[in-house]
């Protein structure tokens, strides 16, 4: 795993065309998972590439293909008998 291909809050706000301060909101509720690389007390976050599709999947207006659904076969009557 290459730790320079992590993206910083700023530079996923460029890509979401939003500022680093929404990109924090996202991660503070848990939406975008990021990583924690700082050992003070003021977090210093590291977005995955895979995470951030993760996340824009998830936001995404585009339905899941759902199978095609298949019909019952409807069981004929027996005979009846009077």
């Amino acid at each position: 795993m290459t730790y320079d291909r992590f993206l910083s809050p700023p530079q996923v706000g460029r890509i979401l065309r939003t500022g680093a301060d929404k990109v924090l909101i996202f991660i503070a509720r848990g939406e975008l998972k990021a990583t924690n690389v700082s050992l003070s007390e003021r977090p210093r976050w590291k977005i995955a590439p895979a995470d951030l599709q993760r996340f824009l999947d998830a936001r995404s207006n585009q339905r899941p293909a759902r199978p095609q659904r298949t019909r019952r076969a409807i069981p004929k009557p027996g005979k009846q008998y009077v």
